[in-house]
């Protein structure tokens, strides 16, 4: 993507929540690959557009991706993480608490 695009399309995002912010923080730090709050956005949308209720994420790391759907489903829907790290998981926690 084109820098320009990309920077505007950042500005058009908005304010995160701290506990957002804390984990793209965390993946900056440790190098750990997350989808960044473009996707992250857009996975929201989509989820808010098809009314998703149950959600099965596939590798879910420490649950960056599983967060923005949290906010998109409001508390109504049930998110289902996978990750085979103990550590992953137990961070997870940490950041939905």
């Amino acid at each position: 993507m084109h820098k320009k695009i990309h920077a505007y399309l950042e500005k058009t995002i908005p304010e995160r929540s701290p506990a957002l912010r804390d984990m793209e923080r965390y993946a900056r730090e440790r190098n750990f690959p997350i989808v960044g709050p473009l996707v992250g956005r857009y996975l929201y949308q989509t989820a808010r557009l098809t009314k998703a209720r149950r959600i099965l994420e596939l590798g879910s790391g420490f649950g960056y991706s599983a967060f923005w759907f949290s906010l998109a489903t409001q508390r109504k829907g049930y998110i289902i993480l996978t990750d085979n790290d103990r550590e992953n998981k137990r961070l997870a926690l940490e950041f939905f608490k």
